[in-house]
């Protein structure tokens, strides 16, 4: 439900509070989870940056030739962009799991 584009991570939203804090504080954080069952291992991704809402007919145009599909069935009709200005992670053993 979100992608990488031209350097940039983007994914498309709803209206709603994830949008309004978008256009109130540019500054945003963005985080990524996962976790490897076979290695237990698993990781975390963060990624701060400035935020917008693209606006513009042609960005949008382009945008929806993307394949980003959102997981959620309700109607995301908002494209968000993050420039990234700051990466950080960390790969850990998951504690409590066996593999």
């Amino acid at each position: 439900n979100y992608l990488v584009h031209d350097g940039d991570i983007m994914f498309k939203t709803a209206e709603g509070s994830k949008l309004a804090s978008v256009m109130a504080h540019r500054e945003v954080a963005f985080e990524i989870d996962g976790y490897d069952e076979p290695t237990n291992e698993a990781w975390s991704v963060v990624l701060a940056g400035m935020a917008r809402v693209l606006s513009h007919d042609a960005e949008v145009e382009a945008a929806e030739s993307l394949p980003l599909f959102p997981w959620n069935i309700e109607p995301k009709t908002q494209y968000v962009s993050i420039e990234p200005s700051h990466l950080s992670g960390r790969k850990f053993v998951a504690e409590g799991r066996h593999a």
